[in-house]
């Protein structure tokens, strides 16, 4: 059974062990209502935003273009990553049980989580954070756009690093 900690951030639960008003750098990855910095989920984010451009490849011959992603959605993306990261560090995790309906996006484009449940961290969730955070990803591209070889690349990393 969820508990809601008293003085927690809106929308944040926690298993009945944990106390929220304990946890080291919550703040950093959770949002708190009192910011009043306009903030979207990341599905409206990507919604309403362009993530990347075409660009010619320089010194090819006949000449041929590319497609990567733009400077704030290479601010955005490992900014989301660093939620799931320092959440991790703090002992804690979502079990995989979040998409992009909980990843705000600020207009300042930091990132918090928001609308999620926390539990004590295991290998196992946090294998499961991180696969769902590639799949929040991948679909954050898919609703007007392919994903782009760059941020392939970068997830597959990602994905290497978390399963050792």
């Amino acid at each position: 059974m969820a508990a809601h900690d008293q003085g927690a951030p809106h929308g944040v639960t926690a298993d009945p062990d944990i106390q929220l008003h304990n946890v080291p750098l919550l703040h950093e990855f959770v949002h708190c209502p009192l910011n009043e910095v306009p903030c979207v989920p990341l599905a409206v984010y990507a919604h309403n935003s362009q993530l990347t451009q075409t660009v010619d490849t320089p010194g090819s011959e006949p000449s041929t273009t590319a497609v990567g992603a733009l400077p704030d959605t290479l601010q955005v993306l490992p900014r989301s990553y660093q939620c799931v990261w320092r959440m991790h560090r703090s002992g804690l995790s979502l079990r995989g049980e979040f998409g992009t309906a909980n990843i705000l996006v600020y207009s300042t484009l930091a990132v918090r989580l928001t609308g999620v449940h926390l539990s004590r961290f295991t290998k196992s969730d946090g294998d499961r954070d991180y696969a769902q955070f590639t799949a929040a990803v991948e679909e954050m591209f898919a609703l007007h756009e392919s994903l782009p070889d760059d941020i392939r690349t970068w997830l597959g990393r990602v994905s290497m690093a978390t399963s050792t």
